[in-house]
């Protein structure tokens, strides 16, 4: 459903490979793809206490056929659901560790020689096609259009932080509103934008509702000329635009104050805090500060933003946070520390992961670990999913090649889901196992 601003251009183009050597490689491929299937179903089934029959202990698959295979699972999906419903009583839903076979199985999927190499080393061209990058770059997140599209609540509240072009904004508003006709294709066209995002614009996510939801979107945007781009689409498009997004001029981090933010042209990617920090002693900053055309921007922590915007204008949304999607050029980290108190409210949360700025000096697997440590977090590709909590090895079996695998940064998206949110947390649990 959502569509990803793009960081870097990406040059995916390849030459077509000879039809045998295409064949030999989509045989290989399904292989593959299979025994992970059936190795992280058996894995996921035993640690809920449901063994597996005729399991192979060397190989870690499962050893039968496929007729077999497929009855097997079928019974492990029923007696799972049993012991889903134990679980899941508590109002909490925390996936299972992952077992060796699983987490060396997701080291197969992901790694790359050139994560042991000197990142300076590494051009922009390698960098940018790992095979994490590739499955994860551009998500198509049908777990919440699954969720939210079935939903029957009658309020609702989104933050897009980074909204850029609005395109995400606009999608959100019409997943959690139930509403069709909230369109980015339509509100992509009032803009008569001549670039194209670089994940394409997203479809509607609900087919027609009888029962449309109630609900804000905040719009949160620090290019000067982009928020301006965005209110005079909101002034020239129906009112149902305007009842839903809410447009902010601010850039959100770690701190509450004033921020410089280069200007630049509306919709223009890329712009970050990072562009007018510049690096060594102050005379080097203001001079890329100055190159920049860096101006002054209302800066906030987003738990200060909800206290002081949000509740202080909206007293009726002390509510939760359906979706908080951040997309802060290489500074998602910094705004994540600022939503800590925030973050007890959202169900589901969405950032990316690059090269940009800031993002290169801090652990993704720290913050996993930390600051959500009450959320299911996943690597969010089309359609897939691949966990990240629980899954990287424990105690003295830490798989460090994956760790260090999931710290090569290059683009990337993650998704998490908070526990509490127990029917959101079973439908992305089930696309990891799908």
């Amino acid at each position: 459903m959502l569509k990803r601003r793009a960081s870097v251009n990406v040059r995916t183009g390849t030459k077509p490979k000879k039809p045998f050597v295409f064949a030999a490689v989509l045989v290989a491929a399904v292989a593959t793809a299979t025994a992970l299937h059936l190795l992280v179903i058996s894995d996921y089934f035993g640690r809920l206490g449901i063994k597996p029959q005729n399991q192979n202990p060397h190989s870690g698959t499962l050893n039968m056929s496929i007729s077999s295979q497929q009855e097997v699972i079928a019974k492990q999906h029923q007696a799972a659901a049993a012991v889903l419903v134990e679980v899941t009583s508590k109002g909490i839903f925390v996936p299972p560790q992952c077992s060796v076979p699983i987490v060396a199985a997701l080291q197969n999927r992901f790694y790359t020689p050139i994560i042991h190499k000197n990142p300076l080393e590494v051009s922009g061209n390698r960098r940018f096609h790992t095979p994490l990058m590739k499955a994860t770059r551009c998500p198509t997140e049908t777990w919440i259009e699954e969720y939210f599209g079935n939903s029957q609540q009658e309020s609702f509240l989104g933050i897009n932080v980074g909204c850029n072009k609005g395109l995400d904004a606009i999608a959100i508003a019409g997943l959690l509103s139930r509403n069709p006709n909230l369109s980015p294709k339509a509100w992509h066209q009032a803009q008569q934008s001549r670039t194209r995002p670089a994940c394409g614009i997203p479809g509607n996510a609900v087919a027609q509702q009888t029962r449309v939801a109630q609900g804000k979107v905040y719009c949160i945007e620090p290019l000067p000329s982009t928020i301006h781009s965005l209110q005079h689409t909101l002034n020239t498009t129906p009112n149902l635009y305007a009842e839903h997004v809410i447009l902010k001029h601010a850039v959100m981090s770690n701190t509450t104050g004033t921020a410089l933010f280069p200007d630049g042209t509306s919709g223009e990617e890329g712009k970050s805090l990072g562009d007018c920090s510049g690096s060594g002693d102050n005379r080097t900053a203001s001079l890329a500060a100055a190159a920049a055309g860096c101006i002054s921007v209302p800066a906030y922590r987003l738990d200060d933003f909800y206290q002081q915007d949000i509740l202080a204008h909206h007293p009726a949304a002390d509510q939760e946070i359906d979706i908080l999607l951040i997309d802060a050029e290489g500074f998602d980290y910094e705004v994540l520390q600022g939503s800590k108190e925030t973050l007890t409210r959202v169900k589901y949360l969405t950032f990316e992961v690059n090269v940009h700025h800031n993002w290169m000096s801090h652990s993704l697997v720290e913050l996993i670990e930390t600051t959500l440590s009450d959320f299911t977090c996943y690597w969010a590709g089309k359609g897939r999913l691949w966990r990240i909590t629980n899954c990287m090895g424990w105690g003295e079996h830490i798989n460090e090649a994956l760790k260090q695998t999931y710290e090569f940064k290059s683009w990337s998206n993650v998704a998490c889901v908070r526990q509490t949110e127990v029917g959101l947390a079973q439908i992305m649990e089930k696309f990891f196992l799908k």
